[in-house]
């Protein structure tokens, strides 16, 4: 599984958006997982790659540059999931890609860090919260997990979730 993605830092936070999971060699999307927040997975290179560029440039029209990501286990789960939707034995025999998208996009393996950090942070790449959620939705795609747990029955993000 390949990851790719929009990152960069602002002081001592960083932000990751639009995560692609590629399984296989297709550029077709085969499922939509929004999540609370990005985690553990980690930069390993600018994609420079013309042909790889061109294929993410259909999923996004922004100036941010893409990022290949180590995959966490939270995505490996997320790859087992669809695998079981899709009736594979493991998500190796998947084709596509999937999409995560996150109640909020600061990056940070522990949630209650990330939590309070989130209160404080007004980065938004879209201008305002309201901007990147009406994005989120237009860009969702069937099948579509939601896996934010309880984290939806919190006041700032329940109106998202």
């Amino acid at each position: 599984m390949k990851v790719y993605t929009h990152f960069y830092n602002v002081g001592k936070d960083s932000f990751r958006w639009r995560t692609l999971l590629q399984c296989g060699d297709s550029w077709n999307i085969i499922g939509t997982v929004v999540m609370k927040n990005p985690g553990t997975a980690a930069p390993k290179s600018i994609v420079d790659d013309s042909k790889t560029l061109s294929n993410l440039s259909k999923f996004d029209k922004s100036n941010d540059d893409w990022y290949e990501f180590s995959a966490d286990s939270t995505m490996n789960c997320v790859g087992e999931l669809l695998a079981f939707y899709y009736d594979k034995h493991s998500s190796k025999e998947l084709n596509g890609i999937i999409q995560i998208f996150n109640l909020f996009y600061l990056k940070d393996e522990n949630l209650l860090s990330a939590l309070k950090k989130d209160k404080y942070s007004s980065w938004c790449r879209f201008g305002s919260g309201q901007e990147m959620l009406a994005y989120d939705i237009k860009n969702l795609r069937m099948p579509i997990y939601l896996g934010f747990a309880d984290l939806a029955f919190k006041k700032k993000y329940r109106e998202s979730a």
